[in-house]
């Protein structure tokens, strides 16, 4: 747990650098890792993404991505 832990912090640190904010739009989240919204959005909908409604608009946040980013990159979500 301690080691995910650290994967997670990791991969957030380089979220903040790349200057995804705390809670980020599904455009800015697809921009970061290069992929589609629609991408984005099946993600969430598989349940591999978090995300969360606010004032009427879907945000995700930055931990949400970094937990899917060290989930997938260690092989436990593919």
């Amino acid at each position: 747990m301690k080691n995910r832990e650290a994967a997670v912090d990791h991969w957030e640190g380089i979220l903040e650098t790349e200057g995804v904010p705390t809670l980020a739009t599904k455009r800015q989240v697809a921009d970061v890792l290069g992929v589609t919204t629609r991408t984005v959005e099946r993600w969430h909908a598989c349940g591999a993404l978090d995300a969360m409604k606010l004032m009427g608009a879907v945000r995700i946040p930055r931990r949400a991505v970094a937990r899917f980013l060290a989930e997938r990159y260690s092989g436990a979500c593919r």
